[in-house]
């Protein structure tokens, strides 16, 4: 009777195992990629706020105005990037598992207004 158990014990630890090998845990991220940079003159915005959107996660672009998200689930995401003096830019995006999205973002400078013309002396 005890050898029943002792190999009743073996085979069913061993099909647990087994299973527990087979039915590990499914990849469902991905990531997001990019560069900020003025639309005028191509280049890069150092220190830009990008933000991820549904997740509220931000990064600040590097020197080279790179950013990245990794391990983001998988689906459709606005991508914005800001910055003082440039017009806010949003971008779609959309991650698949395992696999890095591009979202290069250019930004636009604020039109500064003109300064008004002195009036005349009298």
């Amino acid at each position: 009777m005890n050898k029943l158990i002792v190999k009743t014990g073996i085979i069913l630890f061993s099909l647990l195992a087994a299973w527990a090998c087979t039915t590990s845990e499914e990849d469902v991220t991905g990531s997001i990629y990019g560069k900020v940079t003025d639309a005028q003159n191509g280049g890069v915005i150092q220190g830009a706020t990008v933000t991820l959107t549904p997740g509220g996660l931000s990064r600040t672009t590097g020197s080279d105005g790179t950013y990245e998200f990794l391990n983001v689930e998988a689906q459709q995401y606005q991508v914005q990037a800001q910055k003082t003096d440039y017009v806010t830019n949003t971008k779609s995006v959309n991650v698949l598992v395992g696999n890095a999205a591009s979202a290069d973002i250019a930004l636009t400078p604020v039109k500064k207004d003109a300064p008004s013309p002195s009036p005349p002396p009298h």
